[in-house]
């Protein structure tokens, strides 16, 4: 008979946590990551940009601290996040693509010298954006969704009114033809059912950012940061893939965390995983409620 032991100890890092790795198994901190490659967001680079353009600096010396892990031989760094998005808050074209990808490999290489570029290979800039063209009609119709729901989310909703706003959320949601456990869905159920006097966790409304006069824009900004989510989805669907994505955004960290995406898999074009949402996105809901949502999602 073989005894089985559990050790527990405390970790203190010398800075507030500013940098989270997001992987399937859920959410890390990039001392304790040990994925092959590591995408980045524009949130990361931006920060590197500002920290080479400016290396003394005082108000960002916590980003510093934790972006510093990264410049090591260890990491195998991929921007094409930050090619999708683009910086024109909307879709980018081809060239726009390959620019915005091509300049944020440059402050990675100024930002990081240490740490490994990915190779972009031509077929790797034309399979990638045939992503973006294959879901700009979604992106469309998820865009939509968003300007007409968040306007409403702006503000929170008493109990009773965020009941009767769920069943208009889910109905524009099908009069868009967006599956009901789509991501976008689940944010914007997310933002609704956050705690009633404001306190965290707001994840929902930190990954949307309702406003009143929420625009096409917003909602692409809101988007590109869902995208990301399915693309590290998708990227460890592929045979013996191991990625990784690197994040300055805690509500998108704790939204990706509390999605419970499991065992994706890709055959052929089709990509599937499974969804677990957690009851900690909807915190103003008890059990019952819970329970009750999730059955309406159906």
């Amino acid at each position: 008979m073989t005894d089985k032991y559990s050790i527990k100890f405390e970790v203190k890092f010398k800075k507030p946590v500013k940098v989270w790795v997001l992987q399937v198994s859920g959410c890390s901190l990039i001392q304790f990551t040990n994925v092959g490659i590591l995408m980045v967001d524009r949130n990361i680079t931006s920060a590197l940009a500002k920290l080479t353009e400016h290396p003394n600096r005082t108000d960002m010396d916590v980003e510093r601290w934790w972006l510093n892990h990264l410049n090591s031989e260890s990491y195998v760094l991929n921007p094409v996040l930050c090619a999708i998005e683009g910086r024109t808050r909307s879709s980018p074209s081809y060239t726009e693509f390959c620019d915005e990808l091509n300049a944020a490999k440059g402050i990675l290489a100024s930002g990081l010298p240490k740490a490994r570029l990915i190779e972009h290979t031509p077929h790797y800039f034309d399979s990638v954006y045939e992503i973006v063209r294959n879901t700009a009609e979604r992106q469309r119709r998820e865009s939509a969704f968003l300007v007409d729901i968040c306007p409403s989310l702006a503000s929170r909703l008493k109990p009773t009114a965020a009941s009767n706003f769920e069943k208009i959320l889910l109905n524009k949601a099908l009069d868009r033809a967006l599956s009901l456990h789509s991501f976008v869905v689940l944010a914007a159920l997310s933002c609704l059912y956050e705690p009633q006097g404001g306190e965290e966790p707001k994840i929902g409304r930190g990954v949307l950012k309702p406003h009143p006069k929420y625009s096409e824009s917003d909602a692409h900004n809101a988007l590109a940061d869902i995208r990301s989510l399915e693309f590290l989805a998708a990227a460890n669907g592929l045979p013996a893939s191991s990625s990784g994505f690197c994040t300055r955004d805690k509500y998108l960290a704790a939204f990706w965390t509390y999605l419970g995406v499991n065992n994706p898999t890709l055959s052929g074009s089709n990509f599937l995983a499974g969804l677990q949402p957690s009851p900690k996105l909807f915190p103003r809901l008890d059990d019952v409620g819970y329970r009750g949502l999730m059955t309406r999602l159906l």
